[in-house]
């Protein structure tokens, strides 16, 4: 569920840990948020195995966009690996069983009704942003000269540079994706998924 509302680019495919230990599947809790919460923008990683449709901002389910290359930095600088196959199959052929589906929207609703509900969002954004917002304001003079993007482009610039504007757009990325979200959970089972 975190996976699909922070729309993380490395999500299902390189910062997720997955293991069959004595005959059953576990996983790790996911981790390295860096490309997620609409901070990147990186329109080849939002490519539809599905249906090849492109998307952008807050739309479509994240499970079913296709990673198939990855982009590291070497000794000559960033290149891109293509990897000849999806990165993330195993959580699609998850995604697309009817069961898996139908209990994906159960917990979404359940949690839309609690602690993912709006206004809880919002909260929490502006709690842990309080908490951390001295530290965030000294990192940003420490690091003002360098690029803070990294090697995709940021969807807003100026959050690598202003937690305040980083802290606004995070609220406002969580409101939208939720509501989208919502929007389109009820068709999951219906569709073949």
């Amino acid at each position: 569920m975190l996976q699909e509302l922070a729309i993380d680019l490395d999500g299902y495919a390189f910062s997720d840990y997955v293991e069959v230990k004595d005959g059953r599947l576990s996983h790790a809790a996911p981790w390295d948020y860096d490309l997620a919460f609409g901070f990147a923008c990186k329109p080849d990683y939002r490519r539809n195995a599905l249906t090849g449709h492109t998307s952008s901002g807050v739309e479509g389910w994240n499970v079913e966009n296709v990673r198939d290359a990855m982009t590291r930095w070497s000794a000559i600088g960033f290149q891109t690996t293509k990897a000849h196959r999806n990165m993330r199959q195993l959580f699609l052929n998850l995604w697309r069983t009817p069961s898996f589906a139908a209990y994906f929207v159960a917990a979404w609703r359940s949690a839309r009704q609690g602690p993912l509900r709006d206004d809880a969002l919002e909260e929490m954004v502006s709690r842990r942003s309080s908490r951390i917002s001295a530290s965030a304001w000294r990192d940003l003079a420490i690091w003002h000269d360098a690029e803070r993007c990294g090697f995709f482009p940021c969807c807003y610039a100026e959050d690598a540079q202003d937690f305040a504007s980083a802290e606004r757009h995070l609220a406002e990325f969580l409101r939208r994706r939720a509501k989208w979200m919502d929007a389109h959970a009820g068709e999951l089972p219906d569709n073949g998924h």
